[in-house]
């Protein structure tokens, strides 16, 4: 067959042979022969180690948040661990609130000459406070009016007139005495006339004038004011100090005598003036 000629009289086969020649693609493969092409290699496997690499690229931050977390965990587990339970608590109660300087200053003063019972390498006692009201009457009746009439925020002369808090007080300390812990009681004068001195007595407790104690009077219980040192003593004058008889029926009975062996021995050296 005749190729069709163009207008030119050049042979269209030709034109289109000379433009494929041309063309960047076919220059590239005309000389590849069908056997040198392979087919694409499967893709490799990542070796554990690239495995665990790329895995750590994508999820570093996820391992340091939750180390992060538990090292705070641990830090607060630990610490809990050293705080150490003093070797005798001591319950004060009162009608007010009491300067925690004062506190802080009874606390470090009972402890002295007090031996190191639960073995930490210290010898340490902590006052818990009762504050308990004794009001009588129609007081606590008043009492509750004006709390629940104030606004704003409360003074601390409301805050004792809160009955709910009256309540919680009276609860706290029944506890207290009911458990005997804490074992070895300072009571105010209200206080030692009043149910928690009857309480007492009815079980056996020695109750005993903190000034009949040659240790309490030899105490230091001087503690800083903004208007200067103060002298502790007249915050606890006319009080009185006792120990809880043992409970020794029932679950606890270990851990009730050992509190009052403990108290015991804090008001022996009391009596001998040895704190």
């Amino acid at each position: 067959p005749v190729a069709p000629t163009l207008a030119n009289g050049k042979n269209t086969f030709i034109c289109a042979r000379k433009g494929r020649d041309e063309m960047p693609s076919y220059r590239y493969l005309k000389d590849i022969k069908p056997e040198d092409i392979k087919p694409p290699e499967p893709p490799k496997e990542p070796s554990p180690k690239e495995k665990m690499a790329n895995w750590w690229h994508y999820h570093w931050y996820y391992v340091v948040g939750a180390l992060a977390v538990v090292g705070v965990v641990l830090y607060f587990v630990i610490d809990g661990q050293r705080a150490e339970e003093p070797d005798l608590r001591v319950g004060l109660t009162t009608e007010h609130e009491l300067p925690p300087a004062f506190v802080e200053s009874l606390q470090l003063q009972l402890a002295q000459g007090l031996p190191d019972m639960n073995a930490d390498g210290r010898a340490e006692v902590g006052v818990e406070v009762y504050v308990v009201q004794l009001d009588e009457g129609d007081a606590m009746a008043e009492a509750a009016q004006e709390f629940e009439s104030s606004e704003g925020e409360q003074s601390e002369a409301q805050e004792l007139a809160n009955p709910y808090a009256q309540i919680a007080g009276v609860t706290h300390l029944t506890a207290a005495l009911k458990n005997g812990d804490p074992a070895f009681m300072i009571l105010s004068p209200a206080h030692e006339a009043a149910f928690v001195g009857q309480e007492l007595r009815s079980r056996g407790a020695e109750v005993v004038p903190v000034e009949a104690l040659p240790g309490f009077a030899s105490m230091d219980l001087g503690y800083e004011t903004p208007e200067g040192r103060q002298d502790g003593h007249e915050l606890i004058q006319g009080y009185f100090a006792a120990v809880i008889p043992a409970d020794e029926s029932g679950a606890g009975a270990a851990d009730r005598r050992e509190n009052w062996m403990r108290a015991q021995t804090l008001l022996e050296l009391l009596k001998e003036g040895g704190n």
